[in-house]
């Protein structure tokens, strides 16, 4: 292990060592400047004096600290001004664990498991550490739901399966759920996913996915669990488009700017003599009555230009929706000529 000060998570109280001196207590959460003062009065602090020697902090079990704050906050001058060297040790992710001021003052230094073992005391004995950390790897799923794990494993099985890869989403996915994660959050990030990246490129990958969740419900382990991995083949195989996200985005982003139009005058309702009067709804032509089912009329507001929001691609369905696009953006301006 590489002998840097890195920073992750406080623990409890913490004791610092320099040479032959005493183990000295700092402070968990009051942090004044005469504590401050007597430490560095002790003799354990000499580096600012013309030694570079500095006392070593060590913490086991940092990431115990994650819910007391105010005892991060506390070890922040210390850590800024060099009065000790912080070593700690956690197997969680400082990034959800330790506050930011302590993480922007820290070197994080990742070890797998085969590095870990090798920081092991020497016992005498040959010890094959990567063979080890392999049988450790296969014992039980690393999979805490408290801290990173969930995200790095749906991340993993939303990208496989955007990738039009099924070996690799079904790994995942029972990965997830060897490690008991609550299918029906699998079921629900797959209805999310149906809309999002497979969209009207198969407009089936919604039903197939809220199937697989009705399923789940009712039947639960293990069927269910059968139907969720059939929803995720499904998504992984489905051709793959985020037109309606990208339109659906560029339509908010004009509403936000134009939202007090109003409708043109020929597609509101006139339910009464005066709303006639006003021309609501003259001259409206309903597209189903016309000769080929299609108006041409235009239905954005009169101050604004009309806009192309929906961009299908040519994949799945969406080539179809695409053609016919174009054809109706041919009557239209057949029509609009007169």
């Amino acid at each position: 292990m590489a002998a840097q000060p890195w920073l992750p998570l406080l623990g409890n109280a913490t004791t610092a060592r320099h040479g032959s001196c005493p183990a000295r207590t700092l402070p968990s959460q009051r942090d004044n400047r005469d504590r401050r003062r007597r430490y560095r009065g002790s003799g354990l602090v000499i580096g600012h004096r013309g030694n570079t020697a500095r006392p070593n902090c060590r913490w086991n079990e940092e990431h115990n600290a994650s819910h007391r704050p105010r005892q991060q906050h506390s070890f922040l001058p210390y850590a800024e001004d060099g009065t000790v060297t912080l070593i700690g040790a956690t197997a969680e992710n400082p990034s959800f664990e330790l506050n930011g001021a302590l993480l922007s003052r820290t070197q994080v230094l990742v070890l797998n498991m085969a590095e870990q073992l090798q920081a092991l005391p020497d016992t005498g004995t040959t010890l094959d550490t990567t063979a080890l950390a392999h049988r450790i790897q296969q014992r039980a799923p690393l999979y805490d739901k408290g801290q990173e794990g969930p995200y790095n494993l749906i991340s993993a099985l939303l990208k496989s399966m955007r990738g039009s890869d099924p070996v690799a989403a079904l790994y995942w996915l029972a990965r997830m759920l060897d490690g008991g994660e609550d299918p029906l959050f699998v079921a629900r990030r797959l209805v999310r996913f149906a809309n999002e990246d497979v969209a009207m490129a198969d407009p089936h990958a919604v039903r197939q996915t809220l199937a697989a969740w009705d399923v789940y419900e009712r039947l639960g382990s293990p069927v269910g669990e059968l139907a969720i991995a059939q929803a995720v083949v499904y998504l992984a195989t489905a051709p793959k488009s985020i037109a309606v996200y990208r339109g659906f985005n560029a339509a908010h982003r004009s509403a936000r700017h134009t939202g007090s139009l109003m409708p043109p005058a020929h597609i509101l309702n006139a339910p009464t003599r005066l709303m006639k009067d006003l021309s609501y709804g003259k001259d409206y032509q309903c597209g189903p009555n016309t000769a080929d089912g299609f108006s041409g009329e235009d239905y954005f507001p009169d101050d604004m230009n009309p806009k192309t929001y929906y961009e299908p691609t040519r994949n799945g369905y969406e080539a179809q929706i695409s053609e016919r696009l174009r054809h109706w953006a041919t009557l239209r301006a057949r029509r609009q000529r007169g």
